[in-house]
């Protein structure tokens, strides 16, 4: 689609902590189980919170059919630039 741009660096990059803690989380889950010592093992709640992070972004980037239909975007314009500052280009 090209709607990715470097404004969107910030939020990519949150996108892509995301996906390594949820990693991280699967990780260790599998590692340790559900519960530690009679309580909840504290990467769940990571990974339940990384996931809704994700599922956000998810939406932002349009990672599915239906969030891509949502997306709106513009040709860019390739009149002259002055035209383009001064509002004359279509």
């Amino acid at each position: 689609m090209g709607t990715l741009t470097t404004a969107d660096t910030m939020s990519f990059a949150r996108a892509c902590l995301s996906v390594y803690r949820m990693r991280r989380a699967i990780e260790e889950l599998e590692k340790d189980g559900d519960v530690i010592d009679g309580r909840r093992n504290p990467w769940a709640l990571v990974l339940r919170e990384e996931t809704q992070a994700l599922d956000k972004f998810g939406a932002k980037f349009g990672w599915s059919p239906a969030d891509r239909a949502r997306i709106k975007t513009q040709k860019p314009d390739t009149g002259d630039a002055l035209d383009v500052f001064l509002g004359k280009a279509g």
